[in-house]
């Protein structure tokens, strides 16, 4: 896929589900760049992560007085962004581990992408910048030799859990930028806003969030999503039906919001919208497409050129 036809879908981004919520936000990104790109980039394209992606949790950790204090609001807040993750400090007099607990198993654009972001944005602020060393819990991509220079410490691959190791020098390091307390009382009361707004969200739109995060992956059964959630099948049935959702209606419904975005506002071909759909055969799109709306894909797209 060309690059140009990538980024330019990407400025379109889907907030159908939660408008401007982070979580959507990384979802639908990450179905991009695991559908354009070698898993071996998937690093990279975190360390190129501009401050301030991350809207309140970024402005967060960088009016904090230290790096460390800023990784510790990022690891407190981090289920803004990823509900199933749990990010652990543990500090020595020597060094600091942060360690990142998945729920279910190690995941190879998460651990590169995240701990991209992460590593990038210790580089930036201190010169001579180093980890003691760094594991992923997922399985080595085919080259990573690029990742190993730009680390400059001992990698592992297929670790029980990701991790990475820093001088405790490097966790004390100030930053640079002095802010008002009030201020950044401020943005700490807004960020456990957001956070106990997350916890509270009705459970339908926390189940369409979790179905956008693992669409292409093609398995919608219940059991996966109440796993995501932290929930036992039968108490996510039980709370879907006391808000008057059925479970099967949310998939169509994230399915059919999600086609006719890519339908509307991308260039990606109907093979490749059926792949980020989740379907094996473009036929099985198709047939769907056409019982959820009356018309074909081609159809859809076409009244959208007409315009």
């Amino acid at each position: 896929m060309d690059l140009g036809r990538f980024l330019d879908a990407f400025e379109r981004l889907p907030e159908q589900f939660e408008p401007g919520a982070i979580g959507a936000h990384q979802a639908f990104r990450e179905a991009l760049y695991r559908h354009c790109l070698p898993e071996q980039n998937f690093f990279f394209i975190g360390t190129e992560v501009p401050m301030g992606e991350y809207g309140t949790i970024d402005c967060l950790c960088s009016y904090c007085e230290t790096m460390g204090e800023g990784t510790e609001q990022f690891a407190r807040f981090f289920a803004l962004v990823k509900s199933d993750v749990e990010i652990r400090i543990e500090k020595s007099a020597s060094n600091v581990l942060i360690a990142f607990h998945h729920r279910e198993k190690s995941d190879s654009f998460f651990e590169l992408y995240t701990l991209g972001v992460i590593l990038s944005r210790y580089k930036e602020r201190i010169p001579d910048f180093r980890p003691i060393e760094v594991a992923f819990g997922c399985d080595a991509p085919e080259d990573y030799e690029e990742l190993e220079n730009y680390l400059g410490c001992p990698v592992q691959f297929g670790q029980p859990f990701a991790y990475l190791r820093l001088p405790r020098a490097f966790w004390n390091y100030p930053q640079q930028q002095v802010v008002d307390p009030d201020l950044l009382e401020a943005l700490e009361t807004h960020a456990n806003h957001l956070l106990k707004q997350c916890s509270k969200r009705p459970i339908s739109r926390r189940v369409q969030i979790c179905l956008l995060r693992i669409v292409q992956h093609g398995d919608f059964s219940l059991k996966r999503v109440a796993r995501e959630l932290a929930l036992s099948p039968r108490t996510l049935q039980r709370r879907l039906k006391e808000e008057g959702s059925v479970y099967q209606d949310l998939v169509v419904e994230v399915r059919n919001s999600l086609a006719k975005q890519y339908l509307s506002d991308s260039p990606f071909s109907f093979v490749e919208i059926a792949f980020l759909l989740g379907y094996s055969k473009l036929s099985a799109f198709h047939r769907a497409f056409k019982r959820w709306t009356g018309q074909t894909p081609g159809e859809y797209r076409q009244s959208f050129t007409a315009a």
